[in-house]
């Protein structure tokens, strides 16, 4: 694991990057604006899951404790008739600071696993641009896919998955050239 005393300061400078791209991409730029949309009749879809005292946690809803309950005729029912849907309620009050804490871990994190995958792959002394390939390959992997299961599962807007995919090619690419420029002579 002698890589991460040559590696650290690519792992920091790209979670930075990749972190400034993020809040960048979600503050400025509109490509996220359109991302969720308000309900018809808003106060009374808020009233009520507060009058029900639903607790924080993801809801899908209808909603079967196992395959077998599903398969009812009611069950059936309900599916056909619709609506299909999942709620996510985040506690109150929504505070931005650790998410944004929790967002730049996750990107150390990816950071860590993509310079142990670069370390392992790369001698000292690789060229940039086969660091740049190797590294922003694995970050474009890393970042641009990971939405994509959920999205096709859980009913995100197809312009939704495309937006983060975009920014997770971005991401990687700051990734790979961060990687690139630091990365150490022979």
């Amino acid at each position: 694991m002698d890589w991460l005393s040559w590696l650290w300061l690519p792992i920091v400078l790209s979670a930075v990057g990749v972190w400034i791209a993020a809040f960048l991409t979600w503050t400025v730029l509109p490509t996220h604006k359109g991302d969720f949309v308000g309900l018809p009749d808003e106060k009374k879809f808020i009233d009520t899951v507060r009058d029900m005292g639903v607790k924080p946690g993801n809801y899908g809803f209808p909603h079967f404790a196992c395959h077998k309950d599903a398969n009812t005729p009611e069950a059936r029912a309900t599916w056909k008739d619709g609506p299909v849907g999942f709620v996510t309620v985040m506690s109150n009050p929504t505070s931005m600071g650790p998410r944004m804490l929790a967002s730049f871990t996750l990107n150390l994190v990816v950071a860590f696993l993509i310079a142990y995958v670069a370390g392992e792959a790369l001698p000292k002394g690789a060229s940039f641009s086969k660091v740049f390939q190797v590294v922003g390959t694995i970050g474009v992997l890393s970042y641009a896919f990971a939405h994509v299961p959920h999205g096709i599962w859980f009913g995100a807007y197809k312009k939704t998955i495309l937006a983060n995919m975009f920014d997770g090619v971005v991401y990687g690419l700051i990734t790979g050239a961060i990687f690139a420029w630091r990365w150490p002579a022979a």
